[in-house]
This record gives C-alpha cells, sequence and structure tokens, in this order.
C-alpha cells in the first residue's frame, strides 16, 4: 500500500493532540524531519548489501535534452536532476530506459569512464549516458552514430541512415539533428534524497505536495513515524497538558500561591 506525504504528517499530528495541543508544528518541518529517518533506515537496511531495493523507492524522472547540436557526440540535459540518496554503490540501483522498459544500447556510466568512451569500432551503436558534478545528464553517441540517438524517446527514430546519406553538409545534419531532437528525453529511475524535488522535476503541479506519494517501504512507514515523534518531543521533550486549553501554558512554571 502506497502512503502518501499526508498519511505521514497527520498521523504525526495526530499522535501529538493525544498528549498535548500546546504542541505547534509546521508541515514542512515534519516532512524534513521524515525525509531524514527515511534516509536513514533506508541506509542502514541497504548499504553495503547485495539485497534487491524494493520498488517503493524508486522514482522515474523524464529527463529532457537541449537541442543543441555539440559536435555530434554529446548532448545536455536541461535541468538540473535532483540529488540522489547518499549511498555506495547506488549507481547500480539507479537505470535509464529509451521507453519505459527497455536499455536497449543504452549504457549509465561514471563521468570519468564518460570522457573516454565511444572510441571502439565494434561499440559504435551504443549510446552513453552519465551525470556530471553539475547534475547535468548527458548522453554521448559515437561521432560516426550520431543519430542513432534512436535510443532516446521522442521523434527521434525519423533519422534514418538513408536519409543521412541525401544530406549534403555536416550543418544540414547538425539541423537536422537539432530540430528532431526537440522532444527527445529518456526515463531515468532512481533513489532521490528529497523526493519532493523528484515530483518538481516533473513539473507535476496538480497535486498538494501532501497528496504525493512517499516512496518508502511499508514496513519502515512506522518506525519513521515514531522516530519523527521522538525526534519532535512527544516521547521526552512535550510535556502532558494536563489542561488541555488550547494554551501554551504547559510550559509555564507553576504559579505560587
Amino acid at each position: 500500500m502506497a502512503h502518501t506525504y499526508r498519511d505521514i504528517v497527520y498521523a504525526i499530528f495526530d499522535e501529538c493532540k493525544v498528549i498535548s495541543d500546546d504542541a505547534s508544528l509546521e508541515v514542512e518541518h515534519v516532512i524534513h524531519i521524515a525525509h531524514k529517518y527515511r534516509g536513514l533506515l533506508f541506509t542502514q537496511k541497504y548499504k553495503g548489501k547485495k539485497v534487491e531495493i524494493p520498488f517503493a523507492y524508486y522514482q522515474r524522472l523524464n529527463v529532457y535534452f537541449d537541442t543543441s547540436y555539440n559536435n555530434g557526440e554529446v548532448y545536455q540535459s536541461i535541468k538540473q536532476l535532483p540529488n540522489i540518496l547518499d549511498i555506495t554503490n547506488l549507481w547500480q540501483y539507479t537505470f535509464v530506459h529509451n521507453d519505459g522498459m527497455r536499455t536497449e544500447n543504452l549504457n549509465f556510466i561514471n563521468p570519468q569512464r564518460f570522457k573516454v568512451v565511444g572510441y571502439n569500432k565494434w561499440l559504435k551503436n551504443q549510446v552513453y549516458i552519465t551525470i556530471d558534478l553539475d547534475n547535468k545528464m548527458y548522453v554521448k553517441s559515437p561521432r560516426s552514430n550520431s543519430a542513432n540517438q534512436v535510443n532516446l524517446v521522442g521523434e527521434v527514430d525519423v533519422i534514418t541512415d538513408e536519409l543521412i546519406n541525401t544530406l549534403i553538409s555536416e550543418d544540414e545534419l547538425s539541423q537536422l539533428i537539432s530540430e528532431t531532437l526537440g522532444d527527445a528525453y529518456i526515463y531515468y529511475d532512481t533513489i532521490l534524497d528529497n523526493p519532493i524535488e523528484g515530483y518538481r522535476f516533473n513539473d507535476d503541479e496538480t497535486l498538494d505536495v501532501l497528496d504525493f506519494t512517499f516512496p518508502c517501504e511499508e514496513s519502515l512507514i512506522q518506525p519513521i513515524i515514531d522516530l519523527c515523534l521522538k525526534e519532535i518531543g512527544i516521547i521526552n521533550g512535550i510535556p502532558r497538558d494536563a489542561t488541555n486549553n488550547a494554551s501554551d501554558d504547559s510550559s509555564l512554571p507553576k504559579q505560587q500561591n
């Protein structure tokens, strides 16, 4: 069962009201704490372990690319990508797709290797993808295979070898690819440090933040809520309010008679 941010936040608010109505909580603060403990519990459970991570953690980003034509090889994403969760070897838990399922001819590699790929004559039909230090995604294919960006989603597949052979100059090829790549994008599935940034990256403005899905496995939802309550002070911080009069008098010293 998928939980929304509303489920998490209001579960915490309800627990607060059981003990005291003097506590003043902000939704943004509760979400920030929930993100922190989601990352902490995820890291404790999966860091450095060869186990399958549940799909509930993953978010899909639609990464669109700049239409500028850069020497027939490299294309740059228009937006900076949100930060992924900081865990060792997370690269092996991120995926790129050209149609939502297949990864045919798409190779997701680190920035260091990205600089030297594409020179093997036997791998000219490969497309290489990386995320550089500027948090932008880059796509590269060998010079002789620039039009093989059919591995991206969009209208790129209208470019054929026959069409290229009819072109007279590099400028014509540049213009053709630049125009055709106008709506090119790929799917990028990963685990984000701040899931809300993923929704905003996809320009999902139709829902309230509280209605977004909280990307986490079911078994960790209650521990996250409990840890949030403990940090906020329900267990050790906020005093019990016997009067429960909606006034912040539980923290005031008792008056002497």
